[in-house]
């Protein structure tokens, strides 16, 4: 993932870049960055993130980009399960992974996300910040502070 750092975001705008006119398909280029940070840094959730957007009509636009996040978001609450849950939350905020079956699974379905830049972190790609369970859990565990 390049997400973490601005060398890694220029990347990921270079690689939309490269599958279209940034100025003739987006409204404002403050929106590809959006999503970038929205893709988490992983390229096949920006490339349809982008593609979600296109959907709207001929330039992409705010409404668009919010329109493709809460697509995006929607899968990733399908693949939420209860008992992702406490691990989502450690991951939140630990950021590392434990080298078990239900993190590898977490991390094949793209819900946590591996960095690289110095040393081996990870996060919760930020659609599942924003699903259902998760934030439940986590009010949940504010509330019992």
């Amino acid at each position: 993932m390049a997400l973490t750092t601005k060398q890694g975001q220029t990347k990921l705008i270079e690689v939309i870049g490269q599958r279209v006119n940034i100025d003739e398909v987006f409204s404002s280029p403050d929106l590809v960055e959006q999503l970038v940070k929205k893709s988490g840094g992983a390229v096949r959730d920006l490339m349809h993130l982008v593609r979600i957007a296109c959907e709207g009509g001929d330039r992409i636009t705010q409404d668009d980009v919010k329109q493709a996040m809460l697509t995006l978001v929607r899968e990733f609450d399908r693949l939420v399960r209860e008992e992702d849950i406490d691990i989502l939350l450690q991951v939140s905020q630990q950021k590392q992974v434990l080298a078990d079956e239900k993190n590898a699974r977490l991390l094949q379905l793209r819900l946590i996300l591996e960095y690289q830049n110095g040393e081996r972190w990870a996060d919760l790609h930020p659609a599942v910040e924003l699903t259902k369970l998760t934030k439940i859990k986590k009010q949940l565990k504010q509330f019992a502070k």
